[in-house]
């Protein structure tokens, strides 16, 4: 009943999906509030710097997601003694290991996270980052990989091109308001079934 199912959630877990989406919230009025004041300081343009901090948030994300299906791959093919069986092969796999599986994965996503957290380093220059814009990059990584370990997944949705109807039930403007999209300034947080979780946030013209 619980397997992959979103409507299903264990109200004792405080890293359960309405509380990382909380998070999430929380991240871009703090420090995603922070890290654009930075980096207007710079003398980046307002989109420019808004382009910047979504690039940095698609890059972890994405990064989180390639090492939470690659774990969840390690881990099944542990459980069986196969190198090479496939992610959905049925046969091999119950449905009650699979369950055990994403729940060890779940259980023990912040026990792993600093391991995770050193491969997100090596792929983002964080030399080049200051400190306000660094601090949402590293809170970026935290949810990121909390919300790539949940049963199912959550995923970030910043597909609303220029030029497209602004759809008010996925996204909220931000400070302009008009019938089409400029373009997205922060993700809506939907399941792969498009259940929303919270909308987005885009500029519209």
């Amino acid at each position: 009943l619980c397997d992959n199912n979103p409507n299903i959630q264990d109200l004792s877990d405080t890293k359960r999906p309405t509380k990382i989406v909380e998070a999430f919230g929380e991240l871009y009025d703090n420090e995603w509030t922070n890290a654009l004041e930075d980096l207007l300081k710079t003398q980046l343009l307002e989109r420019e710097a808004i382009d910047t901090l979504a690039g940095i948030l698609k890059s972890v994300f994405e990064t989180c997601n390639t090492f939470a299906r690659s774990q969840r791959i390690a881990l099944l093919r542990g459980m069986v003694l196969c190198d090479s069986c496939p992610e959905n092969d049925h046969d091999a796999l119950s449905q009650g290991l699979r369950n055990k599986i994403k729940t060890l994965q779940k259980d023990s996503a912040m026990d792993v996270y600093p391991f995770v957290k050193k491969q997100v380093d090596e792929r983002i220059n964080y030399a080049c980052l200051d400190k306000e814009v660094k601090e949402y990059a590293d809170r970026c990584a935290e949810l990121s990989w909390l919300m790539n370990v949940q049963d199912p997944p959550l995923v970030l949705n910043f597909k609303a091109r220029s030029g497209d109807p602004v759809d008010k039930k996925k996204f909220s403007v931000y400070t302009k308001n008009g019938s089409v999209v400029d373009f997205v300034v922060w993700p809506a947080v939907m399941y792969e079934n498009e259940t929303l979780f919270r909308k987005g946030v885009l500029q519209a013209k």
